[in-house]
């Protein structure tokens, strides 16, 4: 995994940056659509990533849970699909369906 420097720092805890994303249907979700006026899990994910992969059922169970508890939860793509096919937008939903994903997953081409 390498490490890279970013132009924007977030605070722990602090307020989420304004997004306005597609998904893989082309529906545009925005923050307020995502989390709904509730605090709100983030996961930056990709199909091919062998992290997310080992993580993809487990965090489908924990997303049912805490979506129940008033946690609101959205995963974000931002792969380059020419490189990594496998990650490209029509992938993505069965992806999603298999770990039980019925949140947001959506795509961050920038």
């Amino acid at each position: 995994m390498a490490r890279t420097a970013s132009t924007q720092r977030l605070i722990l805890g602090g307020p989420t940056p304004d997004f306005s994303l597609p998904d893989a249907t082309g529906k545009t979700w925005s923050k307020p659509d995502c989390a709904g006026g509730k605090p709100m899990v983030i996961v930056f994910a990709c199909n091919h990533c062998p992290y997310v992969v080992h993580i993809r059922d487990s965090l489908g169970r924990l997303a049912s849970e805490y979506l129940a508890k008033g946690i609101s939860f959205v995963a974000i793509n931002s792969n380059d699909f020419a490189q990594y096919p496998e990650d490209a937008p029509g992938k993505m939903p069965a992806f999603a369906q298999a770990g039980g994903w019925t949140f947001p997953y959506l795509i961050d081409a920038s």
